[in-house]
C-alpha cells in the first residue's frame, strides 16, 4: 500500500515488470526502428555483444530478449 502512495507522490523505487521490457522479444530491425538514426547492422552487432556478455539472449527465430 505504501508503494501506491509513493507512486502518486512521484517517488518510484522500482519499475514494474511491464515497464521494464514493454515489447518483449524483438528483432534487431525492430530495435533499430525504435531508435533515432540507428542502423540495423550496427544494432545487430550491439545485440550480439550483449548476448556474448550474458545481458540478453538470442532466440532461434532471430529475435532478442533481455
Amino acid at each position: 500500500m505504501d508503494s501506491i502512495v509513493e507512486e502518486r507522490q512521484g517517488k518510484i523505487r522500482w519499475l514494474r515488470p511491464e515497464y521494464q521490457c514493454p515489447q518483449g522479444p524483438a528483432t534487431a530491425e525492430q530495435v533499430a526502428r525504435s531508435l533515432k538514426s540507428a542502423r540495423t547492422d550496427r544494432v545487430t552487432d550491439l545485440l550480439d555483444t550483449l548476448v556474448s556478455l550474458g545481458q540478453c539472449r538470442a532466440l532461434e527465430d532471430g529475435r532478442y530478449v533481455a
